[in-house]
């Protein structure tokens, strides 16, 4: 059981340095003004959504304690962030702006 803890606490720390990674480099902006702003809701929905979505997975794995709900929760997790990432963050943008 702790061995179980442990492994889920440090597993979900790094699955958490994407998520802060992106968020600063979201709201870092080197470029020249253009016309989407420098924090646009899109940026802030997207880290938002993120957070639950981790939090969600967290809460589940802790509740279970058991191993199969933690590696497939954390594989689902990065897979929904890679589709939320590279699929509907550009097409959110392609509407807005």
């Amino acid at each position: 059981m702790r061995t179980y803890l442990i492994f889920a606490h440090v597993l979900n720390i790094f699955l958490l340095f994407p998520v802060g990674f992106l968020g600063l480099l979201l709201f870092m902006n080197i470029s020249e003004p253009g016309n989407i702003p420098p924090v646009s809701p899109i940026d802030i929905g997207i880290v938002i959504t993120m957070l639950v979505m981790w939090a969600v997975s967290y809460w589940y794995q802790i509740w279970k304690k058991e191993w199969g709900p933690l590696l497939v929760a954390n594989l689902i997790f990065l897979v929904a962030l890679f589709v939320l990432i590279v699929m509907i963050m550009p097409f959110l943008f392609d509407i807005f702006y």
